[in-house]
């Protein structure tokens, strides 16, 4: 792996509900993308956690709590600003 291998899934399956959905991204290294990020919205990285700890931002991500939601929201805030679809 040369550090910028992205692996992807869908948490929310194919129906167009309308609604944002979580997906699943395994990096082996933080992209430049998110470290730039960084400087505007200090949480993004903590969406960037170790794979161990994956079902535990899940449950923050459904139940709508804990710092995980509110770095996966403010990431969907960031989304919306530069109009990105992915």
């Amino acid at each position: 792996m040369t550090g910028h291998e992205r692996f992807s899934k869908s948490a929310g399956g194919s129906k167009n509900t309308g609604k944002e959905e979580a997906a699943s991204t395994v990096y082996s290294s933080i992209p430049e993308a998110a470290k730039a990020a960084r400087e505007k919205t200090p949480m993004i990285l903590n969406l960037f956690i170790p794979i161990r700890e994956y079902g535990t931002a899940e449950q923050m991500i459904r139940e709508k709590r804990g710092y995980i939601y509110s770095a996966y929201t403010e990431a969907l805030k960031l989304k919306k600003e530069k109009g990105g679809n992915n």
